[in-house]
């Protein structure tokens, strides 16, 4: 049955009036292609519920959106990239067509609030939009990308650095529209040269984001050596996933995670057969590591982690990482030949 209270709520209250598990078929149902990704809107649903928040004025339109030539949709207004704080504090204002469920409601605004990340201090979003290259690799793919807009902007290269050094190009929506109507102007030696550019810069690309992933490693962990990781460049495809407890309670970060990932499954799984190495680092807070309880919980994790995978080699470790307080980070990676 649709009930009609969400209609006079602040976006907070709604968060308070529901349960994760009532929100979830709503999730998969309308955004069936975040099915993978229920264990981190479990993370920022368990942080929303925690924050204090109130009302501050703004609002959140919720309405039919009609265009031509496109199905309606219901849309969630003036959510995505605000603080959630801002957000919880918000009033909802809900047109008359639109009958939702506050559980339904609930997801729709999870979505929106989670557009850009799932954790309020999160930034890797804006690091891979706007940050500088991280590794050799990394500058490399940068520098031939440059190289690639230079052949349309028509824009020296000294010029091209002083404006923008290291950082993403931002040129005008005009010069944009040259860049693309040269581009779309190109010879047949032009195109191949650009294929073979565009397949180089796949190949950095892919080292960079490997050698990111080895440093990320071994920043928590002394227990796996580096040597170990060097075959992750070899492997034709990497998948990373990193899973933080919300449990606010220290004796239980472990068993949230294992509760989350049994429950809702995680990153989506390719063919076991196909996976050659799985690294696992399971990090605490050097002010609050783990005892010998949470070490045979771990060890139930990484059984069920194992299971779930299976490789042909497999990498653990209990890791530190700053910052985490009394919450658990789970670092995943799954490597295939």
């Amino acid at each position: 049955m649709v009930r009609l209270r969400n209609r006079d709520m602040l976006l907070g209250d709604l968060m308070q009036s529901v349960t994760f598990e009532q929100i979830v078929p709503h999730i998969v149902r309308v955004f069936p292609e975040q099915k993978s990704q229920i264990p981190y809107y479990k993370e920022a649903f368990d942080i929303l519920r925690h924050m204090e928040y109130a009302e501050n004025g703004e609002t959140i339109p919720v309405e039919w959106v009609r265009e031509e030539d496109e199905e309606p949709y219901i849309h969630i207004d003036n959510c995505e990239g605000d603080y959630w704080e801002s957000n919880l504090g918000k009033r909802l204002e809900i047109a008359t067509d639109v009958q939702l469920s506050d559980a339904e409601l609930a997801a729709r605004c999870l979505w929106s609030l989670t557009f850009y990340q799932f954790s309020p201090d999160d930034d890797t979003y804006y690091e891979r939009i706007l940050g500088k290259p991280k590794n050799r690799y990394q500058e490399m793919a940068k520098r031939l990308k440059d190289n690639n807009l230079l052949n349309y902007a028509r824009i020296g290269k000294s010029e091209f650095r002083k404006q923008f050094g290291d950082r993403t190009p931002a040129f005008s929506l005009e010069t944009w529209k040259i860049i693309e109507g040269r581009e779309r102007r190109r010879n047949r030696a032009k195109r191949m040269r650009d294929a073979r550019q565009e397949r180089r810069i796949r190949h950095w690309e892919f080292f960079g984001n490997v050698e990111n992933e080895i440093r990320r490693v071994l920043a928590r962990t002394q227990d796996i050596a580096r040597a170990e990781l060097e075959p992750l460049f070899e492997m034709h495809c990497i998948s990373q996933a990193t899973y933080h407890s919300s449990a606010y309670d220290r004796a239980k970060r472990i068993s949230w995670l294992l509760e989350t990932l049994t429950r809702y499954g995680g990153a989506e799984e390719t063919d076991p057969g196909e996976h050659t190495l799985l690294v696992i680092v399971l990090s605490a807070d050097p002010a609050a590591p783990f005892d010998a309880r949470e070490r045979e919980e771990a060890s139930e994790l990484i059984a069920y982690l194992t299971h779930r995978s299976p490789s042909d080699k497999v990498l653990w470790a209990l890791g530190a990482k700053e910052g985490l307080g009394d919450e658990a980070e789970l670092l995943i990676l799954e490597a295939a030949a």
